[in-house]
């Protein structure tokens, strides 16, 4: 334990990591083979990208077909409610075939932190140190776990958990770049019914210092979000969510502008009665993004720390920025090991006068100013996306997935064929992965 304290050392002065590091290694002396528990998550994805060249800039100089690998470990340590979680990962690529390349390893402590409840309080709760958090259905927080890093914060949170009301209070850091803050009030009722409202004011502190989010000119931004959200049943087989955000607060790059903008969600799912069909939905969400008319504000919607692969495609060539999107999907029991899900996507940009944001907040171009190559004559439509993910197997710690996608261009794509800067592509795009799980 000495000399794994030792090397922790090196990591720089992440004060409530090392706090929970030193706490969880007092408290366990002689008995650490009793009171702790060890586990690991095995995870190997294989990623086959087919003509990704064509529409994101970020790989146009890779080849037609690309096939990426990543290899990521978890390993964890649990006593009682605390817990320490060392993550490895391996991403094989060619990084030369990037204009921004990702992260080829990552080797750190993801997360490391103390839990306890408050003396004389059965429902007070206070965790202190390195940690995943995940709210909001993760359009806004989330772990983000498909990335092979992830999300986890370096952060001290007090929370309630009540038979009627749950309460968390937080502060924290992003651990894997600390000009990026956290802090927020997320407050949730759920009724006898089982219908849930969330109330919640989250303020994003992102550093012009920073690279974990990649929008362009490097802003400094100071942002409130203030929003609700509501789920629950209409009748027994049709379940209902809503979401409403508004931010406001500054941005400054270059001179400073006022941040005004907003994001709303809702969301129609139906349980068929059906030996394969399980259920089938729709979804529809709107980012607003920046009008021209208003020079002195930004209006494009941010959500810096939100789950990037879940909601927008599987492809991940779309965010909640400057976005609308129109999702139906269906789940299936195909066979009794193996489960479906079909989605298809439509995505358009909000405005004109922005860009079209990816996945990692980053714009779909790379020339312009206010990240749009200069003209507002573009058509809205992107394009639509056929999503096929199929899990096999019913046992949790042995798992086994794979995916396939088709992304067809819209007119932003097929028609713009300016020489500088435009697509003038009708080509279809695929995508497909393998991945298998294994937790002991």
């Amino acid at each position: 334990m000495r000399a794994f304290l030792k090397c922790i050392k090196g990591l720089g002065h992440q004060r409530l990591v090392l706090l929970a590091l030193g706490t969880l290694a007092s408290t366990t002396g002689p008995t650490l083979q009793a009171q702790i528990d060890l586990s690991a998550d095995l995870r190997y994805r294989a990623t086959l990208f087919e003509d990704y060249g064509l529409y994101e800039k970020n790989r146009m100089g890779t080849d037609s077909s690309e096939l990426e690998h990543e290899f990521r470990a978890d390993l964890s340590l649990t006593k009682e409610r605390h817990l320490l979680e060392l993550r490895l990962g391996r991403r094989i690529i060619d990084e030369a075939e990037f204009k921004h390349p990702p992260e080829e390893d990552v080797h750190r402590i993801h997360q490391a932190y103390l839990d306890f409840s408050l003396p004389g309080s059965d429902t007070l709760n206070l965790r202190v140190g390195r940690q995943e958090l995940s709210y909001n259905r993760g359009i806004l927080i989330d772990g983000d776990d498909w990335d092979m890093e992830g999300n986890s914060f370096d952060a001290l949170k007090f929370y309630r958990d009540g038979s009627t009301w749950d309460l968390d209070v937080l502060y924290g850091q992003l651990a894997k770049d600390r000009h990026n803050r956290l802090a927020g009030i997320n407050l949730e009722r759920t009724s006898p019914t089982r219908t849930i409202n969330e109330f919640y004011f989250w303020y994003f502190g992102i550093g012009d210092e920073q690279d974990s989010l990649p929008l362009s000119g490097n802003p400094e931004l100071e942002v409130y979000d203030f929003g609700t959200r509501m789920e629950g049943k209409l009748s027994r087989p049709l379940f209902y969510h809503w979401m409403v955000n508004y931010q406001t607060g500054k941005m400054k790059a270059g001179g400073a502008k006022d941040l005004q903008a907003y994001n709303l969600v809702a969301n129609l799912d139906y349980f068929v009665d059906h030996s394969v069909v399980r259920n089938v939905g729709i979804e529809y969400s709107l980012s607003s993004g920046d009008d021209s008319d208003t020079t002195g504000r930004h209006e494009t919607f941010i959500p810096p720390f939100a789950n990037r692969h879940v909601r927008s495609g599987a492809m991940d060539w779309m965010s909640m920025m400057n976005a609308e999107m129109i999702t139906l999907y269906m789940f299936a029991d195909v066979h009794p090991k193996v489960e479906a899900l079909i989605e298809f996507h439509q995505f358009y940009l909000h405005s004109q006068d922005s860009a079209w944001y990816v996945a990692d907040l980053s714009p779909a171009w790379w020339w312009g100013s206010n990240d749009w190559p200069g003209t507002t004559d573009a058509s809205k439509d992107i394009g639509s996306e056929l999503d096929l993910h199929l899990k096999f197997g019913k046992d949790p710690n042995r798992v086994f997935t794979a995916g396939y996608s088709l992304f067809f261009p819209g007119k932003l794509i097929a028609d713009w064929s300016e020489s500088h800067w435009g697509w003038g592509q009708k080509d279809t795009t695929q995508w497909a992965y393998v991945q298998t799980e294994f937790k002991f």
